[in-house]
């Protein structure tokens, strides 16, 4: 790929590699000391403290080094990313730490010779003896008319420095002549008092980690009124410990210098174009991911020099993980957002552009704003949406490697190597249910072998945000036929409740659909669902239906529940319902909701289409005089009463339907959307704890013995249960597995059999509160004929 900016290049032989080579070098190490992960976060002066704790020693032994070269540096040296950070956070750092920074941050000493490049803009500072010396050699040179043109005789400066040079001009001239970036912001002090920019040539191994370059801000301090700050380049001397086989850069370092200036100098326009966070921001600004800053200047290698190919030895992280955010800013991940920036800049329209990536710059450079309102605003000038690029990304990143074809993804697609799929199978509501990963991405597969009908059917269930956030999902599909042949894409359009279907007609003729699922919000991760229907349809456009459950513990002759079912379009498969125990979790949360289970809880399972697809509602009855003691005992009016559904994202229970029918036997109805844990409750409108102690029930009283029923007991930490009769004999006792949990006498004694109509008495033990022994009190009951 070339740039028609008059910007001249060394074409140099491609490097046809595989990602699998992953070589231990890296540009510049890019692993944070900074005491936290999420710069969309709020930072604490706490961690600003850490952060300078954790600094100090290597700064300290930097500026010594001014009288005292030779002493070697053995506290960890930052990452390019803590230097992103101090230029961030500038005006919230200590003066003493600040005032330690800018003394150690000046151009090495040991630099005793300055060469100007032939271009005019930078100074380059380097040593021909030392441990930073470059190799000596001279041979050739560059134009001071025409920095571009070649003279093949010495011209008094070692040929290492006439390449740095040659490369920092075409940088120049594409980064800025040619996109129209802002200018770096050279340094300038009373020694160094030029305007160009400065670049040392001083980074040599081991100490340094084997970093290609690096780039150093100098923040003024002080006014946050306008973005930007001074910065250096740094190189490194020499390249001898660089013998991959596939970037031999110890027999070509111009290579090496090629892609790290291009790459180190985009940073200098970064420092130019950044903002300084205030003390007390009102919103977080400038928050650039660093992987996004290190994926932009990693494309001006590829744009730059297209035939080096060094940032693809990082890619692995990504091909061998690709659901993984794109914007990754952990040390493994953060150069693989080039592939982000490539495809922006080679996709966004017909023919290659910076525009994109230009644009989120300069966005943010006119007025601080957020990362992902940028993207989504800069997405719109290009008349689509930041979630349809983000997933327009991820599709395309299957074809790759051996699955490479013209027209998608990058051009250098063939050098990578090709994600794995896994496929995936269908769970008992014929779904297939994913965490997709802010700015990730998860795949949905599905094959005619598990689906083998005329016509596949899928619809799509996603988290929601709150009302008028951005949209935030996007999904693609891509159709496989057998041979590999005549294989399709088509974008699946996501309503505003993050719901969408989708059929695919002449599915037979198909081996393989794949939906690839983006949510390009970048704060959290969400759930989604594909569900499918290979079942036959059991109701059509118009039916109804009822399905009744079987409560295996009824309280009352009147316990009942029951799901109605209209179809409002044809229906496959089918719903069931059936009583269920509550989970830990959702009886700690119904606690701690001041939520009483009336009654069982019941689930209901159906494919999530019948929710778009059908009109659906669940209905609880139970006897007024089952319900009557529990709202004596908690305090709660029958309108306290009401249907709830535990919404497994927020592992919390939700309201879902109210009463609809008083009298003898109390009825509520809610409505069904999504399958799930149903139950009834009573909410209580005082904390559990805040009963009184004696607070018990015994119902129904009297009771029965032909009813069939039995006599239940109600407590808030039940115990034990005795009951006597008339002349003081004790015929049954039972203690409770679960303190609290409700008790049963079936009229039975202790050896089984039924007794006699008559009086009795129950002597119900519960837990003291205060001295968590025991405590006991009577109710009489009397059992009829």
């Amino acid at each position: 790929m070339k740039i028609p900016l008059g910007f001249s290049l060394l074409f140099l032989a491609a490097s046809l590699f595989s990602v699998s080579a992953r070589p231990a070098n890296s540009k510049t190490r890019t692993q944070s000391l900074f005491p936290f992960k999420n710069i969309h976060a709020a930072v604490t002066k706490d961690q600003l403290n850490q952060f300078e704790r954790q600094l100090t020693d290597y700064f300290s032994t930097k500026a010594n080094k001014i009288n005292a070269p030779s002493v070697p540096i053995t506290a960890q040296r930052p990452s390019q990313a803590d230097y992103f950070m101090i230029a961030r956070y500038w005006n919230r750092f200590s003066a003493a730490f600040k005032l330690l920074y800018l003394k150690s941050s000046v151009i090495n000493p040991a630099m005793d010779r300055v060469y100007t490049s032939p271009g005019g803009h930078f100074e380059i500072y380097y040593t021909n003896t030392g441990k930073y010396a470059v190799p000596t050699s001279d041979s050739y040179g560059y134009s001071t008319t025409n920095w571009r043109e070649k003279n093949l005789s010495p011209n008094g400066v070692p040929d290492y420095i006439d390449e740095v040079a040659w490369a920092l001009d075409s940088a120049w001239s594409m980064e800025i002549d040619g996109f129209g970036f802002v200018q770096p912001i050279p340094y300038v002090d009373a020694t160094h008092n030029s305007n160009r920019f400065k670049v040392v040539v001083d980074l040599t191994s081991p100490d340094d980690n084997d970093d290609y370059g690096l780039t150093t801000p100098y923040p003024s301090g002080g006014s946050i009124s306008k973005p930007g700050s001074p910065s250096v380049l740094e190189i490194r001397n020499e390249w001898a410990g660089f013998t991959s086989p596939y970037l031999n850069y110890s027999r070509h370092p111009e290579q090496a210098v090629r892609v790290t200036c291009v790459h180190e100098f985009f940073h200098t326009i970064q420092f130019a174009m950044a903002w300084q966070i205030p003390e007390q921001p009102s919103q977080f600004i400038d928050d650039f991911p660093m992987s996004w800053l290190e994926g932009t200047a990693a494309n001006m290698e590829n744009v730059g020099f297209d035939s080096v190919n060094d940032y693809v030895q990082y890619l692995s992280y990504f091909f061998e993980n690709p659901t993984s955010t794109i914007l990754n800013d952990d040390q493994n991940y953060v150069y693989t957002t080039v592939l982000l920036a490539m495809f922006l800049y080679e996709r966004i329209q017909t023919v290659p552009t910076i525009a994109f990536i230009k644009k989120l710059f300069f966005n943010n450079y006119a007025k601080p704003i957020g990362f992902f309102a940028n993207l989504d605003s800069t997405a719109k000038s290009f008349n689509s949406t930041w979630p349809e690029l983000l997933g327009r990304f991820y599709t395309e990143s299957y074809f790759t490697g051996e699955r490479s074809r013209p027209g998608y993804f990058v051009h250098d697609a063939p050098l990578f190597d090709s994600w794995p799929l896994d496929a995936d199978s269908l769970d008992i509501a014929y779904s297939i249910r994913k965490n997709v990963p802010a700015y990730g991405m998860e795949t949905f597969s599905i094959t005619k072998k598990n689906y083998p009908y005329d016509n596949l059917s899928m619809d799509f269930f996603g988290d929601t945000l709150a009302s008028g956030a951005p949209a935030f999902w996007s999904m693609h599909c891509l159709v496989k036929k057998p041979d590999g042949t005549q294989d399709s894409i088509f974008s699946v359009p996501i309503s505003s409740r993050s719901q969408a279907s989708a059929t695919i007609s002449a599915w037979p003729a198909f081996d393989t659909a794949i939906f690839f699922v983006a949510n390009a919000q970048g704060n959290f991760d969400r759930n989604a669902a594909l569900v499918f229907q290979p079942c036959p349809i059991s109701l059509h456009k118009g039916d109804s239906a009822t399905f009744v459950c079987a409560i295996s513990q009824p309280i009352s002759a009147e316990s009942a529940a029951r799901v109605s079912v209209k179809a409002l379009s044809d229906l496959a498969c089918s719903l069931s319902l059936q009583s269920v125990s509550a989970t830990s979790m959702q009886r700690v949360k119904a606690g701690n909701e001041r939520l009483v289970p009336v009654n069982e809880y019941f689930k209901i399972a159906f494919p999530l289409s019948w929710g778009m697809n059908a009109a659906m509602a669940l209905v609880i009855q139970e006897s007024a005089s089952a319900c009557l003691p529990l709202e004596n005992i908690y305090g709660m009016g029958a309108k306290a009463f009401a249907i709830f559904r535990w919404d497994e994202t927020a592992s919390a229970w939700t309201q879902s339907g109210a009463i609809s029918d008083t009298g003898s036997i109390y009825s509520w109805r809610g409505s069904i959307t999504s399958p799930g844990t149903y139950g009834l409750f009573g909410a209580m409108p005082v904390p559990l704890d805040s009963l009184r102690a004696d607070s018990v029930v015994v119902f129904p009283n009297p009771v029965h013995i032909k009813s069939g029923l039995v006599i239940n007991i109600h407590s808030v930490t039940l115990l034990e249960l005795l009951l006597y009769n008339i002349t003081g004999n004790l015929i049954y006792r039972a203690e409770n597995s679960t303190p609290g949990k409700p008790m049963q006498w079936n009229l039975t004694n202790a050896q089984g059999k039924t007794v006699a109509p008559g009086a009795y008495y129950a002597v119900i033990g519960y837990e003291d509160p205060l001295t968590k022994g025991i405590k006991k009190l009577k109710r009489k009951v009397m059992v009829v004929p």
